[in-house]
C-alpha cells in the first residue's frame, strides 16, 4: 500500500473534502492501518459504489474486470468511472450512460 497510487488518489480526495469510501478484496486490512477511520470499508465494490459521485478504479484484481454496469448505475447517484487501469470497456460504459475516463483515454 505505501507506494500504491490509490494513497496519493485517497489522501487528495480527503483533502478536497469528499468522503471516501473503498473496497479492496486484498489490501483492505493494509487500507485500514493506513486510512484509518479517515475512509469507509465496504465489503463488496457494489457497496463500494453505494450512493457515490464517482467510482475510482486504482487496482486490476479479478473481481473488477466484468461490474454489472447496470447494478452500478442503479447504485450510484451520479454514474461517473474513472478507470484507473482501463479495464471498462468505455463505449459500453457510455452506452450504460456512464461517463467515462479512463488513463490516456478521453
Amino acid at each position: 500500500m505505501r507506494e500504491a497510487p490509490s494513497v496519493d488518489l485517497i489522501e487528495g480526495l480527503l483533502t478536497a473534502g469528499a468522503r471516501v469510501q473503498c473496497h479492496d478484496p486484498v489490501a483492505g486490512e493494509a487500507a485500514r492501518r493506513c486510512f484509518a477511520d479517515r475512509v469507509s470499508y465496504a465489503s463488496t465494490c457494489y457497496d463500494a459504489a453505494e450512493g457515490a459521485d464517482g467510482l475510482f478504479l486504482v487496482t486490476e484484481w479479478s473481481e473488477f474486470r466484468h461490474p454489472d454496469l447496470r447494478r452500478l448505475k442503479s447504485l450510484m447517484r451520479r454514474p461517473v468511472l474513472f478507470d484507473g487501469r482501463n479495464v471498462f470497456d468505455p463505449e459500453q460504459a457510455r452506452g450504460e450512460g456512464f461517463t467515462c475516463f479512463g488513463v490516456g483515454r478521453g
